[in-house]
């Protein structure tokens, strides 16, 4: 893939300058970074995913390596004058909607990127880059390798639904209490125990911790030289001017007009939930703590609303709600599903799938669900591309993606259910995916 994106740079370059088009150059350097991502992005994936130490170790070597080769061509003196060269031609002065904003885009990325400051302060900045990279990788990892666990005993279980103690009994009687989601959240909601309430958030808020604390700060210092070396004010001012924000400043006002919309509903919130730890711990002098949110939140539903969600997410077995999610997309937009038997895949947990026309049956797309907690994977809910959907020459490439979330997996008497909240995570993160596939 080196050698081809290598091979598509030489042909840009080797364009004499008047005779450049949107198709020669703009659309070459697409086609360049087409062949890194579709190694970049399985590599990602298999870094938050792969079940061997070994794989996933050369996987951040890899993207290191990457990351490094893109820092290269984003201070390529040579691409840099073959786009603005292009961009002073009748064609590209005549350009209108993503071909315009495509050649804007580039010849801005390539500003930020110091093409203005002088060799030496490109050489800083792009030693700043790698740092912050392999700080990243690094900072990442030790999120997905953390193993801690609560241990406690049966008396301690108070509240916690049957299935989810099953789930996680040991054999000396005592029950294990991980921080994945499907473990983290119902203990968030259910447990009766304060003070267990508050540990188990302690421990969710300090994965990783205290390496990432000093990687974190490490990064927050190199993100301001960064932004510093490049002329900006912050390293906020740097990030968000290519954001629809385009300001702090803009963001700030957005959070401010926000935070006064949602005042006094948030205060009436909050008054409720301590009406109901009033109610529940017969004290009237109470104060609401971060680790009961969830718990008084369940305590409102069950007791003033009569919702159960125990009892609500019996509607929701996994396969149902995939079930429906198919239907409903397909109806949306006239696609049609077929999962794929004995796919090449990272984990046997895995499933794959074909996306077709509904009308004429053409395949358009594929993907990957991976939708169950395991060690050293992604903690959370993501969907991650693999090949992106591109037309070269007469033929089109198909789309390729992953959904990679942490739902609770089926056991010999319980099914897997999902809370309300998980099933929103599932249509969210799907729809990126079908975006995705789609697009």
């Amino acid at each position: 893939t080196g050698k081809d994106a290598d091979r598509i740079l030489t042909e840009v370059l080797s364009i004499i300058d008047t005779e450049r088009t949107f198709a020669n150059t703009l659309l070459r350097i697409d086609d360049l970074y087409y062949t890194v991502s579709k190694v970049w992005s399985l590599i990602e994936l298999l870094t938050s995913t792969h079940p061997f130490q070994d794989i996933r170790d050369e996987a951040d070597e890899n993207d290191l390596r990457i990351q490094e080769y893109m820092i290269d061509l984003s201070i390529n003196d040579h691409l840099y004058h073959a786009i603005l060269a292009y961009s002073k031609l009748k064609e590209a002065q005549k350009l209108a909607g993503g071909r315009k904003r495509f050649l804007k885009s580039e010849l801005n990325e390539f500003k930020r990127s110091g093409m203005e400051l002088e060799v030496d302060e490109r050489q800083k900045l792009k030693e700043i880059q790698i740092s912050i990279s392999e700080l990243s990788i690094a900072f990442s990892n030790n999120i997905r390798s953390s193993q801690d666990t609560l241990f406690i005993d049966s008396e301690l279980t108070e509240g916690l639904p049957e299935d989810y103690k099953n789930e996680r009994i040991q054999p000396d009687g005592s029950y294990a209490i991980d921080l994945s989601h499907p473990s983290f959240y119902p203990f968030m909601k259910y447990a009766d125990s304060d003070s267990l309430r508050k540990r188990l958030r302690y421990m969710y808020l300090n994965i990783g911790s205290p390496e990432n604390l000093h990687i974190l700060n490490k990064i927050i210092s190199l993100c301001n030289e960064l932004s510093e070396i490049l002329g900006y004010s912050s390293y906020a001012s740097y990030i968000i001017e290519e954001s629809m924000a385009k300001t702090p400043g803009a963001v700030w006002e957005f959070e401010n007009d926000l935070r006064k919309s949602i005042e006094m509903k948030a205060i009436n919130d909050m008054e409720e939930m301590l009406d109901m730890k009033r109610e529940v711990s017969g004290n009237n002098e109470v104060i609401l703590y971060d680790w009961d949110k969830h718990y008084y939140e369940n305590q409102i539903l069950r007791n003033r609303y009569s919702v159960n969600s125990e009892k609500v997410k019996e509607y929701f077995e996994l396969s149902t709600v995939i079930d429906g999610f198919f239907k409903i997309t397909g109806a949306l937009f006239n696609i049609q599903y077929q999962e794929i038997n004995n796919p090449s895949i990272w984990h046997e947990d895995v499933t794959m799938f074909e996306v077709m026309d509904a009308n004429s049956g053409e395949i358009i797309g594929r993907f990957y669900l991976d939708l169950f907690p395991r060690p050293n994977k992604y903690k959370h809910a993501a969907e991650f591309t693999i090949v992106s959907g591109k037309r070269i020459g007469d033929t089109y490439q198909i789309p390729v993606a992953a959904l990679v979330c942490n739902f609770p997996k089926s056991a010999v008497n319980s099914p897997s259910l999902l809370l309300h909240d998980e099933v929103e995570t599932f249509f969210h993160e799907f729809g990126h995916l079908i975006h995705d596939i789609l697009s």
